[in-house]
């Protein structure tokens, strides 16, 4: 009985490692391996952030430079440097705004005056002082002395 069943035994075991071996070679054909294929993009100064960078640079440049056209052409003779001295600006004052070149004429009427930050420095010194001088109450400060008496009546 042992021996009839042994043929068959022997089929029915061949075919599932048939089967699996079968897929086993299907299962590593079907994956792809994608490390060889890997290409990464050249770093050089030809992409677009340098390019844009170089371009602005030129831009800022020409920008200053037509900003100057029409600047005094004849600085203060105050100093070597073109600019009057501090408390030598006489000259200084014969100078009108217009002759400022126009992008400096722009940054100025956006900023600030010096008078306001001024005022706000003085107020901010004030208001300082208040808490410094509120702390230093509040930290010598004590509690009056408590005499405990016992026994009173």
């Amino acid at each position: 009985m042992l021996l009839r069943r042994a043929p068959a035994l022997a089929a029915a075991t061949a075919a599932p490692v048939r089967s699996l071996h079968s897929t086993r070679i299907v299962r590593a054909g079907a994956s792809s391996s994608s490390a060889a294929d890997e290409e990464y993009p050249s770093e050089n100064f030809g992409a677009p952030i340098w390019r844009y960078a170089f371009l602005g640079a030129i831009a800022t440049f020409g920008l200053y430079r037509i900003s100057t056209l029409h600047a005094d052409p004849h600085p203060s003779r105050a100093s070597s440097s073109g600019r009057s001295a501090p408390g030598n600006e006489s000259e200084d004052n014969f100078h009108d705004d217009d002759a400022k070149p126009w992008l400096t004429r722009y940054i100025e009427h956006w900023t600030t005056s010096p008078s306001v930050w001024k005022e706000r420095n003085a107020r901010h010194l004030e208001l300082v002082k208040e808490k410094a001088e509120e702390r230093l109450l509040f930290q010598d400060a004590e509690r009056p002395p408590v005499h405990r008496l016992r026994y009173t009546q």
